[in-house]
């Protein structure tokens, strides 16, 4: 997920996820299971900017977060610090309760 900052007043953003998580020929119960969460984490990205809880800094080695600064992990690949970051907790732990929450609530449950 990219913040693309404020477009004719509307702050814009731009979500990107791999084709390979809606595998073809897979049953869409199983597509959904791997999407679903993909997406509601990147949307914890966007509720973050949206209530100014996350801000990225111009020199990109650092963000806000919760009023909070932070140095940016060197990687994103397999680097404790970039998953223990508190915006990417936050992210995660939220991923799989909302997609839970989606798929009760569509099942009736």
């Amino acid at each position: 997920m990219t913040y693309d900052g404020a477009i004719n007043g509307f702050r814009r953003f731009t979500i990107k996820i791999d084709r390979c998580i809606m595998l073809p020929g897979v049953y869409l119960e199983s597509r959904m299971k791997e999407f679903l969460p993909v997406l509601a984490h990147e949307l914890v990205h966007v509720k973050q900017y949206l209530n100014n809880e996350l801000f990225d800094y111009a020199d990109n080695e650092r963000y806000r977060f919760k009023g909070r600064i932070y140095a940016l992990p060197a990687s994103k690949t397999m680097d404790w610090d970039y998953y223990e970051s508190p915006h990417e907790l936050e992210a995660y732990g939220r991923a799989y309760g909302l997609y839970d929450m989606f798929w009760k609530g569509k099942n009736g449950e």
